[in-house]
């Protein structure tokens, strides 16, 4: 990892080498330009200066041509323009001596090697520079530069030229340290850089890798928190199954979803399938569950594998004392069974195992309540029909100044008592109202009203009334009959009770039976009992009493 970064960084540097250089080549030849055309004007006028003027042309030339060929690779680039800068500075050093401009190139060469290129290259370009200034300090000792320069005030003496390549080399090496320390602190300060932008790089490579986990498993939450909401609603087995398949593939990247049920001979029998979010008919669902499925509902554990090209969980559906069934999800690739989609779909098929429960409980609660509510239905109704044998004079109560006939009512009351709503009618001269007094459903009476045209017809708040004070009604004469029944058992204990205290009284059987007859003809009000004691052989006595 370290050697990576660092020539990472290198790469960085020298891109930033190559630019430079591309900016300072067009930058040369622009601004060389009209230096040329100002060289070739003074060659014309001045015939004895135009010496130089190829030269300069053939090095106008090769830094036009490094300028446009950006495909030659940066070290050669760098090569010819030093190349090209060494051969103005010395046809300047032979021009114009010392007092030309020929040390400046010399001098500025080196520092631009340093920067364009690395410290060992700008220490050789000042090794270089060095040597072509010592040449010239021997050209000027041995006389042979006095034929050369154009400017003829030049010194000429070695102490001279000494004093001057003294002052050369050290302006020299002082630049060069400077250049070097500033060229390896901006190197530093780059490599420094570019390892922040990789560190907060990889910082956000690692924050966006949690950021899709935590995505991830806020989809798996939310697919748990779906299905428990589907699982809360208490329904038919297959629609709630179908339901939280549905859910599961919508929220997760689940590829299946089936749902299977434990059938009483110990095999698997599909109830839902959702297929890559799309809810599979049952009658399409696999004929058969897979031998994982079947470990999985022996052994009420978490069995997993490859199945069909899939990645296959089976997950029980437990409850303590058996297990339901089975749910079989099914992924693209391979997950880990300790991570967070295996503990989430336990969650999911624990919460489906309760509600499935549940929802036969609740079933069966539904059944025996609509067995109960029959009943209720079935004895109530017996229970008014006695009631109304047994009380004639109740069947029927009328108030007001003048009683309907019969046959007006006979009509509507059993509109409204096989209907269970209320029965509005018309008479000659009245707006007739028939409310049914339910009790639990059950129409035990009806409400019958009745008032003169000139009233108008029966309002709907009219109405609403009426049906209240039915409501109340029912449960009144209810707890009344109630009431009335609880006495007739209470007495009828009581008058059983006291026969048996009397008959107690005595030891007798002749008494008993005397007091026997006696009490019952009293309790039934009858005109004469009797009773009569037969044995084995079919023969007996009879023993009746008057009671009067």
């Amino acid at each position: 990892m370290p050697d990576t970064r660092r020539q990472s960084e290198l790469t960085e540097f020298q891109a930033w080498q190559a630019r430079a250089l591309n900016v300072l080549l067009i930058v040369l030849t622009v601004t060389a330009t009209p230096v040329i055309i100002a060289t070739g004007v003074e060659a014309i006028r001045y015939p004895e200066r135009g010496a130089a003027l190829p030269l300069f042309g053939v090095l106008y030339g090769v830094l036009f041509l490094l300028a446009v060929l950006r495909r030659i690779p940066h070290r050669l680039r760098l090569i010819g323009f030093l190349l090209v800068g060494y051969g103005v500075a010395v046809i300047a050093f032979l021009r114009g001596g010392l007092v030309g401009d020929g040390r400046l190139y010399l001098m500025i060469l080196p520092l631009l090697a340093m920067v364009l290129s690395d410290l060992r290259t700008g220490l050789l370009a000042g090794l270089f520079s060095l040597l072509i200034h010592l040449a010239f300090m021997l050209f000027a000792y041995l006389g042979w530069l006095s034929q050369w320069v154009v400017v003829r005030e030049n010194p000429m003496a070695i102490t001279d030229w000494f004093a001057a390549t003294a002052v050369f080399l050290m302006l020299l090496a002082g630049l060069l340290v400077v250049v070097g320390l500033s060229n390896r602190s901006l190197i530093g300060a780059m490599r420094a850089a570019q390892r922040s932008a990789q560190e907060r790089a990889q910082a956000y490579t690692l924050l966006e890798g949690q950021t899709r986990e935590l995505e991830r498993r806020a989809r798996w939450l939310e697919a748990a928190t779906s299905a428990a909401r589907k699982a809360a609603a208490l329904g038919e087995p297959d629609v709630l199954l179908s339901r939280v398949a549905e859910e599961m593939a919508r929220w997760t990247d689940l590829e299946e979803v089936i749902f299977y049920i434990a059938s009483p001979e110990g095999g698997l029998v599909a109830r839902a399938m959702v297929e890559r979010r799309q809810i599979v008919p049952v009658d399409m669902t696999p004929p058969g569950a897979s031998p994982l499925a079947q470990e999985a509902l022996q052994s009420r554990a978490v069995r997993s594998g490859w199945w069909g090209g899939l990645y296959e969980v089976d997950l029980p559906l437990r409850l303590p004392e058996r297990t339901l069934g089975v749910m079989v999800v099914r992924f693209p690739t391979e997950i880990r069974m300790d991570g967070t989609e295996v503990a989430v779909l336990e969650l999911i098929a624990d919460q489906l195992a309760v509600a499935l429960e549940n929802a036969r409980l609740f079933s069966e609660t539904r059944a025996s309540l609509r067995e109960l509510e029959a009943l209720y239905r079935r004895y109530t109704t017996q229970a008014w029909e006695r009631f109304v044998r047994e009380a004639p004079e109740s069947v029927r109560l009328w108030t007001g100044p003048e009683e309907v006939p019969e046959g007006v009512w006979q009509g509507l009351f059993e509109q409204a008592r096989a209907s269970g709503s209320v029965a509005v009618g018309e008479e000659d001269s009245r707006y007739l109202l028939a409310v049914p007094v339910k009790l639990r459903g059950i129409a035990v009476g009806v409400l019958g009203f009745h008032r003169e045209r000139e009233a108008g017809r029966w309002r709907p708040e009219e109405i609403a009334a009426a049906e209240t004070v039915a409501e109340r009604l029912a449960l009144a004469v209810e707890n009344a009959r109630l009431l009335e029944e609880a006495q007739r058992r209470a007495a009828r204990e009581r008058l059983v009770a006291e026969i048996s205290t009397r008959l107690r009284a005595s030891l007798d059987p002749d008494m008993v039976l005397k007091a026997t007859v006696r009490e019952l003809g009293r309790a039934l009000r009858a005109s004469w009992a009797v009773v009569e004691v037969t044995g084995p052989a079919q023969g007996g006595a009879g023993l009746q009493e008057v009671v009067g």
